[in-house]
């Protein structure tokens, strides 16, 4: 999965693609599928180096629509064992993901 910073797809003031233009440039670094989720910049995708097709994918955006920001990527599994943490039992639940060298030292669930 691929979550892209400031990614609103259509939106002209954060240069964001439109889908078509963010698939295509899944398809064009080399993903075998790839589909977005909702307007915010998740993309559920299949490929060789993941990591390093989303950097491509960043780099074609730039090219194309002039979006240049952070793209962070993690796998299904990591994303399912994340979410597994949260309590079922909040009713209002946010998840925030950030990009960091090592992980926080904090228990799941965390609320405050």
């Amino acid at each position: 999965m691929a979550f892209f910073r400031n990614m609103n797809l259509g939106q002209a003031r954060s240069r964001s693609p439109r889908s078509a233009e963010l698939l295509d440039a899944f398809a064009a670094a080399g993903a075998t599928s790839a589909v977005n989720f909702q307007t915010n910049g998740t993309v559920i995708f299949t490929g060789d180096d993941p990591a390093t097709l989303a950097e491509s994918v960043v780099t074609r955006l730039t090219a194309v629509t002039g979006y240049a920001d952070l793209v962070v990527v993690r796998s299904a599994a990591w994303l399912v064992d994340t979410v597994g943490h949260i309590d079922p039992g909040l009713t209002a639940r946010e998840f925030v993901l950030f990009d960091a060298p090592s992980l926080p030292d904090f228990v799941l669930p965390h609320v405050e």
